[in-house]
């Protein structure tokens, strides 16, 4: 009987040090969000604007005739990509022919995480046709399985659009995508704009 209880009450000190320990390292962390949190504010109390190292992995040319893709790259461009954006601009697009590059961009967003980006630009191949003007801020690929969204700019006659996987924020009851549409213009796009010419 005295081993039992003596077994017992080492179960009972080995399971409560454990949850001491767990209790512990979950206040560390915590302590540690709030410490990040902190230096991603500014004196305003605002998060301040994410920095981004921007390194091109891949570079794609092609054509659509208003049928079919056509190039020497059109079997390594993601062409169910670029169909997918174009339709979700505006499917009456694709029955004109659109000279398409396509950038695979990798983003080191501060420093800390990784993201995968396709830069998609598109230009009129037909005299006397030029793309209409859109009032999209961002829009979700329906045909994705992953929540990948676009995020479109007009820019000069051309059309530019970035495809991410953002992440979410909370608003209400609602889960949102953490788009800041005019950052990524500006730290990411406007950067790599001399490429594309």
């Amino acid at each position: 009987m005295k081993r039992l209880a003596l077994y017992f009450a080492g179960l009972v000190c080995i399971l409560c040090n454990c949850t001491a320990q767990t209790v512990l390292s979950s206040a560390k962390d915590n302590t540690q969000q709030n410490q990040n949190k902190q230096l991603q504010q500014n004196a305003k109390g605002q998060e301040s604007t994410p920095t981004y190292s921007i390194s091109v992995e891949n570079t794609y040319k092609l054509r659509w005739t208003g049928k079919a893709f056509t190039g020497v790259h059109k079997d390594k461009a993601n062409t169910w990509l670029i169909k997918a954006v174009v339709k979700g601009l505006d499917a009456k697009w694709l029955k004109h022919p659109l000279s398409i590059t396509t950038k695979d961009v990798r983003l080191l967003k501060d420093s800390l995480r990784k993201e995968v980006v396709t830069i998609i630009a598109l230009e009129s191949a037909e005299a006397g046709w030029s793309f209409t003007t859109f009032n999209k801020e961002y829009f979700m690929i329906e045909e994705c399985k992953a929540p990948l969204y676009a995020v479109p700019y007009f820019i000069n006659g051309s059309v530019y659009i970035l495809c991410i996987t953002p992440s979410f924020k909370i608003i209400g009851n609602e889960m949102r995508p953490a788009i800041d549409k005019k950052t990524l213009q500006e730290s990411v796009l406007i950067p790599l704009m001399n490429v594309f010419s």
